[in-house]
């Protein structure tokens, strides 16, 4: 745990909480929960899932005033120690000092810290913030920065504005093209004599997506873009992207439109709740397929992903001796058409890699897929 992790947890504990019960709880509910965690300027929050019910909490933490930021980037800048740390990408815990001359907090005090939490229960603060501190500890504990973000600023404006105090510059680097003045820099030997520290644990990967920030304002009508649309399709986004940090997906963008509406459609598994009917509607639409046949689609891609969705949608005409293995292995006469042999109230299709898939009917969705792909047909046909 960083000093400034170790800062953060000593104010919570003594200063900005009267009641730290439900802390060890909320340490517990942070280590099992399926929560999901976004940072803003000034505030935290995080949703926390629990089969239908999601709990929003949210803690706010206020904003750096601009005469006292401006005060404080000044003060670092006028020790050169510190600010060399600071340019180097360091947020060392002298620069508290700084901060307290100018009149700002850059620790959680009971002034300036608030908590709102839509679950039931009576504690102040309940278990859901305790574990939203919680991680935010253990985030602060690998990114220092993070201080500066809770409290309405960040890295960069720290950095830009040191340098600007350091060099006499009135202005962000942006915004003129002037040289910005010598910069002291740190002198080489003690550059080269700072003892070497292991690199900070990652932190762990989310279990699940975010949930995306509603937009501040639609989108101009005359754009031909709904909002609805445009959220999900982020939503979407911050799926696969979560997918593919725990290596349960790949990044799938050489797919065809087709198959990839076919694929958001999968996250919706049957049967089908009536919340999902008006996104699955619109996803049909964009494919030019009824909600029936993009239903069936995603049950293949659900079972067998890539594969199971090209061979449930393309048919072909393999050399008719290929197909003799399954003859005889759905009934007495079995129907033979194209790659399909069929009877028994189930199909067994022959793909181009040569396996076989078994397909059963269903009332709704007509032919779906039902099992992996084998090399053996009697393999893809069930127990009995």
């Amino acid at each position: 745990m960083s000093w400034w992790a170790d800062s953060w947890r000593s104010a919570f504990e003594a200063d900005v909480f009267d009641d730290i019960t439900r802390q060890r709880a909320g340490r517990n509910l942070r280590r099992r929960a399926d929560m999901t965690v976004e940072l803003e300027p000034g505030a935290a929050t995080a949703r926390f899932v629990k089969g239908a019910e999601t709990i929003a909490t949210t803690v706010s933490f206020g904003f750096i005033a601009d005469d006292g930021w401006a005060t404080f980037c000044r003060l670092i800048a006028q020790r050169p120690p510190v600010a060399a740390a600071v340019l180097t990408g360091q947020l060392p815990a002298d620069i508290e000092a700084e901060a307290a001359a100018a009149g700002i907090a850059l620790n959680p005090t009971r002034q300036n810290v608030s908590s709102v939490c839509s679950c039931d229960e009576w504690d102040e603060p309940c278990t859901h913030v305790w574990a939203l501190i919680e991680d935010l500890l253990d985030t602060i504990a690998v990114d220092p920065f993070t201080v500066l973000v809770l409290v309405g600023r960040n890295r960069e404006q720290l950095v830009d504005q040191v340098r600007m105090a350091r060099s006499g510059r009135t202005e962000p680097s942006g915004a003129s093209t002037e040289p910005r003045g010598p910069d002291g820099g740190v002198p080489a030997a003690d550059a080269f004599s700072r003892r070497a520290v292991s690199l900070p644990a990652a932190r762990p990967v989310p279990r699940a997506a975010g949930q995306a920030v509603p937009l501040p304002t639609p989108p101009p009508s005359d754009s031909g873009i709904a909002e609805a649309d445009l959220a999900s399709l982020v939503g979407d986004a911050a799926r696969r992207a979560s997918a593919l940090l725990q290596g349960t997906d790949t990044a799938g963008l050489r797919r065809s439109v087709d198959a990839d509406l076919v694929r958001r459609a999968a996250r919706f598994s049957e049967p089908v709740a009536p919340a999902a009917h008006a996104e699955l509607e619109l996803l049909a639409s964009a494919s030019e397929v009824s909600v029936e046949e993009l239903r069936a689609g995603a049950v293949a891609w659900r079972l067998a992903g890539d594969d199971g969705l090209g061979v449930h949608q393309h048919r072909w005409d393999p050399e008719p001796h290929l197909l003799d293995p399954a003859v005889g292995l759905l009934g007495h006469r079995p129907r033979v058409t194209g790659n399909v042999v069929a009877g028994g109230g189930m199909q067994l299709r022959f793909s181009p890699d040569h396996r076989w898939w078994r397909f059963e009917a269903n009332d709704e969705l007509g032919w779906v897929l039902a099992s992996d792909g084998f090399e053996d047909p009697a393999d893809a046909l069930p127990d009995r």
